[in-house]
């Protein structure tokens, strides 16, 4: 048990002189708070009397020293720093990559900067597709046109990113022979050793320390990140061809045969290895956590020590530490590369070492340049442009082409609703009886089945010049391809169009003859005033209330053909008879055909009578035997 003194006299109120073994110290402060200042340094106690807590500060002189060295270490050693003294930490960066450049004599970076500085073209691709399909999407009812822009989108916008990486890359190429072929081996070689360490890591910050009791004895601090060790190739050099990669931080760092390049931020700073200040060294660390598998444990500590390198025991909870034994790689150049990596094997960077050695001599004895650089062709961005520009017209025709049409649906209803037509009177026997006065009656909203269809044959005819004053109205001029959409757009919506259409075509044409025969216009197609009229007007029938369609006479399958098909031209059946149709009068719901048919070699010719109710007709043959069939969808 060691010998010890201490005595202590009160000088003034809130006062106290205290003398040790150790030397003289003045305590300021009473019960609560005091501060002590020593030979050795200074501390503040502050506590809430009774309750056991308190808390205390001690901070040495900057001139002061321990009487011994403080660890039983024969080399410094590195310790990791709690995250609140990072503050106090020197900070290991590089400089921008303008500064790094500066005073290299290296000409990769100024090419491999003007390349990936070109414009991207996705995002304005990206743009332009968006708002066609969504344009698309908007003014057109057709999901094939729809499925068709989205196609257009997925195929270019993959297309662009492709070509974008391409424009803002180069091609690096060696020389498989003679030096280069070599030197990449060499590096290839040095490089495998290092990715094999278990565990690396970038130093981002470090500074000496003086508090070698709180931190176990360590002569410095500093703070660190877990890296990867690996070959890879920076954004802007396309192909095959992989380097030796360091990662610190935010930074690449990749080692070329001719210079090193550093990302700093995006940007691109080369490095010839005369001027590139490589070193390695053996530090010793101590370890928190578990050691790497592969590191070497060369000695233990505490995490707070006593002045002969034991344990403080006036700390609870004072861990054992290992100190471990790892490898420092530092690269520094005069332009501001600056980058330091601890390795968990403190040999495994000297092959590396010796491989950038031997470059720096070479190098300097072959000062041309041995890395040959291939930028982007032009051709491949004109031709992908070109085609984009080309398929976004035709696309943005057929957009304005569906833009017209719905103007034109639009346009047409306007003038159905505003159009006043001439019911039609009954017809008069007596043929000296005057005309009479008819007013105008306002059409309904929808087109719908005329009330009187049920009405005698007389009454359902057109009005003629004796019973009726029919204004008079231009035709429209079907060579005008606006006129066209109009009177395409009015037969689609009564049904007797379907499908596409192009200008004024067949399909076109067989739809006009079917609305002007069933409603009891002439049996042909041409186009007139009096056809214009009646299209025009809320008063004709829609397809689905005449005898144009297909047929059964039992319930529709969809995997069966239909017993009958009918439109103004012909009635078709399923059993290989035809009837043409000669002539076609309709009465209310009920036609009267004069009809020429035929069926296995035999020809007659018959006055046929089609009468629709709903989904159902009834077909009257010559010897009036009635047949009745169902619409099929």
């Amino acid at each position: 048990m060691g010998f010890r003194f201490r005595r202590s006299f009160k000088v003034l109120p809130g006062v106290r002189l205290n003398v040790s073994s150790r030397g003289t110290s003045v305590s300021l402060g009473g019960r609560g708070f005091h501060y002590n200042i020593g030979p050795k340094g200074t501390r503040i106690t502050a506590g809430i009397p009774g309750t056991g807590l308190s808390w205390t500060d001690y901070r040495p002189y900057a001139h002061s020293a321990p009487d011994r060295d403080p660890a039983p270490l024969s080399a410094p050693v590195e310790y990791l720093d709690r995250p609140h003294q990072h503050d106090q930490l020197t900070v290991i960066q590089n400089a921008t990559a303008a500064q790094i450049s500066a005073l290299s004599t290296s000409q990769l970076a100024p090419i491999l900067n003007a390349a990936s500085r070109r414009i991207q073209l996705a995002p304005l691709i990206l743009a332009i597709c968006l708002t066609l399909f969504v344009a698309a999407l908007m003014q057109t009812e057709q999901q094939r046109w729809m499925g068709l822009t989205a196609l257009f989108a997925t195929t270019f916008i993959p297309a662009t990113i492709f070509l974008d990486r391409y424009r803002r890359s180069v091609s690096v190429k060696f020389d498989p022979e003679g030096l280069t072929g070599r030197i990449t081996e060499a590096f290839a070689v040095a490089f495998t050793e290092l990715t094999k360490c278990a565990a690396a890591w970038a130093v981002e910050a470090e500074a000496w320390t003086a508090d070698w009791k709180r931190n176990a004895g360590a002569t410095s601090l500093n703070k660190r990140k877990s890296t990867s060790l690996r070959f890879g190739k920076p954004d802007c050099i396309r192909g095959k061809v992989v380097f030796p990669t360091f990662r610190v931080g935010s930074d690449q760092l990749y080692l070329l045969p001719d210079a090193a390049l550093v990302v700093v931020r995006g940007e691109v700073a080369s490095v010839s290895y005369r001027e590139l200040e490589f070193s390695t060294n053996v530090v010793r660390f101590i370890e928190e956590g578990r050691p790497p598998s592969d590191a070497t444990v060369v000695a233990h500590t505490w995490r707070y020590v006593n002045k002969s390198g034991g344990p403080d025991r006036r700390f609870i909870n004072n861990a054992q530490l290992p100190v471990c034994q790892y490898g420092e790689l530092t690269f520094r150049s005069a332009g501001g590369l600056n980058c330091k990596l601890h390795i968990s094997v403190s040999q495994a960077a000297d092959p590396l070492c010796r491989v950038i050695d031997a470059l720096k001599r070479t190098l300097v004895e072959v000062p041309t340049p041995i890395t040959y650089v291939s930028t982007a062709r032009r051709w491949p961005t004109v031709a992908l442009l070109s085609s984009f520009a080309c398929l976004t017209l035709l696309q943005a025709g057929f957009l304005q082409r569906d833009v017209r049409i719905k103007f034109a649906n639009n346009s047409l209803n306007s003038v159905a609703n505003d159009r006043q037509p001439l019911p039609a009177p009954p017809i008069t026997r007596d043929s000296d009886a005057p005309p009479k006065t008819i007013a105008r009656i306002a059409p309904p909203q929808k087109p719908s089945l005329p009330a009187d269809l049920a009405l005698p044959p007389t009454q359902m005819d057109p009005p003629t010049n004796n019973s009726a004053v029919v204004t008079s109205v231009q035709a429209f001029d079907l060579s005008d391809p606006q006129n066209v959409i109009l009177v395409q757009s009015r037969l689609r919506e009564l049904g007797f169009l379907q499908g596409p259409t192009k200008g004024w075509d067949s399909f076109s044409r067989s739809a006009l003859r079917d609305f002007k025969a069933t409603n009891n216009l002439a049996l042909d197609e041409k186009w007139d005033s009096k056809t214009q009229e009646l299209l025009t007007s809320g008063l004709t029938l829609r397809v689905e209330q005449t005898f144009v369609g297909s047929w059964s006479e039992s319930a529709c399958d969809d995997s069966s053909r239909p017993d009958l098909s009918i439109n103004s031209r012909r009635a078709v059946s399923s059993a290989g008879g035809i009837c043409e149709f000669l002539n076609i009068k309709r009465a209310g719901s009920i036609w009267n055909v004069a009809t020429a048919c035929s069926n296995a070699g035999e020809k007659w010719k018959a006055s046929v009578q089609l009468t629709v109710t709903g989904d159902k007709l009834v077909w009257t043959g010559r010897d009036g035997s009635r047949t009745q069939y169902q619409r099929c969808k």
